[in-house]
């Protein structure tokens, strides 16, 4: 959000959107051999609101963490169905997606791999990833951790000039400025 004010005119005073994929995983008990994304909470910061980088983390967090329970994620589930019973044609449909998912961030985050990182010989140093296409506009935001390597790809249409270099800088700065802060 902090990266995107700085860097594209119309977030100076338009709000920021931004969805993050809601992983099943845990409450499927799938392990990793499994990933069902298909509740995606939104978060929305408007330009006035005056709220930390921090406290837009929580804001964010918090709400993941309400779509990732069994009763919210059985929810999304009606209503997909319920779209589906409707006879809606595939243009009714991406309409209405369009809508409920409406960003101009998508915040995909799969956090650290578990997975070895030793093979013999070889040594996995970096995965980058996830990388989807979202909205028309939207920069898709892929992060993950391989070791102590925080990895982060954009993936977009239209790609904003300089979005991950200014949001490392922004997430270096916030987290020189904060003792005892970690991600």
């Amino acid at each position: 959000v902090s990266a995107l004010r700085q860097l594209v005119p119309r977030f100076k005073t338009d709000a920021v959107r931004i969805i993050s994929p809601v992983s099943t995983r845990d409450e499927l008990g799938a392990g990793d051999a499994l990933g069902m994304y298909f509740a995606s909470p939104q978060s929305s910061f408007e330009a006035n609101e005056g709220i930390s980088f921090w406290d837009m983390a929580a804001k964010a967090r918090a709400e993941i963490a309400a779509k990732s329970s069994r009763p919210a994620l059985l929810e999304a589930t009606a209503a997909v169905r319920g779209l589906t019973k409707q006879g809606l044609s595939n243009e009714g449909v991406a309409s209405i997606l369009q809508h409920a998912f409406a960003m101009d961030l998508l915040l995909s985050n799969l956090g650290r791999i578990p997975y070895q990182l030793t093979f013999g010989d070889l040594i996995l140093e970096r995965v980058w990833g996830p990388a989807v296409l979202a909205g028309e506009d939207a920069q898709a935001v892929g992060i993950l951790t391989t070791g102590d390597q925080l990895c982060l790809t954009v993936t977009t249409r239209h790609p904003v000039p300089h979005l991950l270099e200014t949001a490392i800088d922004v997430l270096t700065d916030e987290i020189n400025a904060t003792p005892g802060q970690s991600g």
